[in-house]
């Protein structure tokens, strides 16, 4: 795979963080703040690294792939209401 080590740490961060939260039905405002945060930075992964690699990612990190797949879920329906995605420019 040719996903840098800065990339990787990231994800291993991300991993690790949404770990900790993965069981709780109700997110604190904390937990959503980095939520917030995470956005951006996994939608500029999902269009540097191939879906080969993304999907590569989500084998080994789980709860990278958990967080990953709620944003394009949440993508997906407010597309399909006719809304722009609330997650890029």
């Amino acid at each position: 795979m040719n996903i840098s080590e800065q990339d990787l740490l990231q994800v291993q961060m991300i991993n690790d963080y949404f770990e900790l939260y993965s069981d709780i039905e109700i997110w604190t405002c904390e937990v959503l703040n980095n939520v917030e945060f995470w956005i951006p930075e996994y939608y500029k992964l999902r269009d540097k690294y191939s879906a080969v690699e993304i999907d590569f990612l989500f084998l080994k990190y789980p709860f990278f792939q958990w967080i990953s797949q709620l944003f394009d879920n949440i993508e997906l329906i407010m597309c399909a209401e006719g809304a722009p995605s609330p997650f890029q420019d």
